[in-house]
């Protein structure tokens, strides 16, 4: 690639969260059986999924956007068999695609605003609605200090 000084990027783990399928073994074992994704409107088929069982410290306030990308990035890093305790990290980084963001949290501070007005909008909040903000979580959380973007569709 260029523009990095010639260093190299490697994916080392992967870690999908799927109504086929969660984590790599499940993902992929499903994707060669051949299963289709629920064409019916709704959820994802993942309500049994609780994010407390990927995090290892307590968060005051995620929306699912955020949820899904820290549970993914346990996810990659345990099949990437990555020792990520005792960070920072200054050469692991991640890439996160998203289409619609932390609409969750843009909805609620938007609704606050509209119904208590601008003064009582949550910081807290505001600050998770930004496109960027499951990622910086995770980098946060992992101690992912190296390249961090996110791209937006």
């Amino acid at each position: 690639m260029s523009g990095l000084s010639g260093e190299q990027v490697v994916i080392t783990g992967v870690g999908p969260i799927s109504v086929i399928g969660t984590g790599r073994e499940a993902f992929f074992a499903a994707l060669q059986s051949g299963d289709k994704l629920a064409a019916e409107p709704g959820p994802l088929g993942v309500e049994d999924f609780v994010v407390e069982d990927y995090l290892t410290s307590e968060k005051t306030y995620l929306d699912r956007c955020s949820e899904f990308a820290l549970a993914a990035a346990a996810l990659a890093l345990d099949d990437a068999q990555l020792s990520w305790r005792g960070g920072p990290h200054p050469r692991w980084g991640l890439a996160l695609g998203t289409a619609f963001g932390c609409l969750d949290s843009m909805l609620n501070n938007t609704i606050r605003v509209q119904s208590k007005g601008p003064r009582l909008a949550s910081p807290i909040i505001f600050m998770h609605s930004m496109a960027n903000s499951p990622a910086s979580l995770v980098a946060i959380e992992y101690g992912l200090a190296g390249p961090n973007p996110t791209f937006c569709d």
